[in-house]
């Protein structure tokens, strides 16, 4: 009595298994069966047969089997070369990670990084208003912004102001249409839970955060871009590495060369034959 091994299971058993297990091949084509995929265009492919009968001339029905292999594995390889072009032109560009700036050597942090996603740099003006708005905000994030100060930041950057007031509103939605400066600058919650502080404060840090990103991305402008060249050249080489693509390329190569010396020998094995019958006759 012979028992099987338990380990080994022979592949897939039901229908809808072994259904699954062959489109696995179809993903690249490779090593499918079908010559040509759904999406693929039939017109194209009956083209590149014709073009291998026109240059092989097969003279019977082994030399045009070899001679529709040759194109079957060329018309892989070219679907192949679509897929690789196609795969890396988007992992060259996907966004860069923030992981990925760090382990570059940058100092990136979350505020950074979106800022840099967003604006990548400031120009001169911006860069001079963001100045003078965090010399004006910084100290007095811990002790609360009188309405004077909340004009000038007003005056300098709006979208702080505006921001402040929707925030205002998102807490107290039965609010007032008119809103003066004195409620906004005297409003205090409890946001995330810390300690009571002032509206005015969490919105001021959080513009902190954000205008010191801005400045940092403009003045480290040039060795980000550097950074994003290393980091493509490293996908690229990484990819170029990747033994997949490689392998199932030379798998279809060799398979070309084989098919090559099958047709050569069955060629020279006709015209051999053709000159005995010749010499018979």
């Amino acid at each position: 009595m012979t028992l099987k091994n338990p380990k080994r299971s022979g592949g897939p058993k039901s229908s809808e298994g072994r259904l699954v297990a062959s489109q696995n091949s179809i993903k690249t084509g490779t090593y499918s069966n079908l010559a040509v995929l759904p999406d693929e265009d039939q017109a194209e492919f009956n083209q590149l047969v014709d073009q291998f009968n026109y240059d092989f001339h097969p003279a019977d029905v082994i030399e045009t089997s070899l001679v529709r292999e040759l194109a079957v594995l060329t018309w892989k390889k070219l679907r192949l070369e679509k897929l690789e072009q196609g795969y890396l032109i988007k992992k060259l560009n996907s966004p860069i990670t923030i992981d990925e700036f760090i382990d570059s050597g940058l100092r990136f942090n979350a505020e950074r990084y979106e800022f840099w996603g967003r604006l990548v740099s400031l120009d001169e003006l911006e860069v001079r208003t963001y100045t003078e708005v965090l010399d004006l905000i910084k100290p007095n994030i811990r002790t609360g912004v009188n309405v004077d100060l909340l004009l000038k930041v007003k005056l300098l950057n709006p979208t702080i102001y505006d921001s402040l007031l929707d925030f205002y509103r998102q807490l107290n939605p039965l609010a007032d249409l008119d809103i003066s400066d004195e409620v906004l600058v005297s409003e205090t919650v409890c946001y995330r839970n810390q300690p009571e502080r002032f509206l005015s404060s969490i919105i001021f840090e959080r513009f902190v955060e954000i205008f010191e990103a801005g400045l940092w991305c403009t003045k480290k402008h040039h060795e980000i871009d550097q950074a994003v060249a290393q980091i493509k050249q490293e996908r690229l080489l990484n990819m170029m590495q990747s033994d997949g693509v490689r392998r199932a390329s030379d798998d279809l190569s060799r398979s070309m060369i084989r098919v090559l010396g099958e047709f050569r020998k069955h060629n020279e094995w006709r015209m051999k034959n053709r000159l005995i019958e010749a010499e018979e006759e």
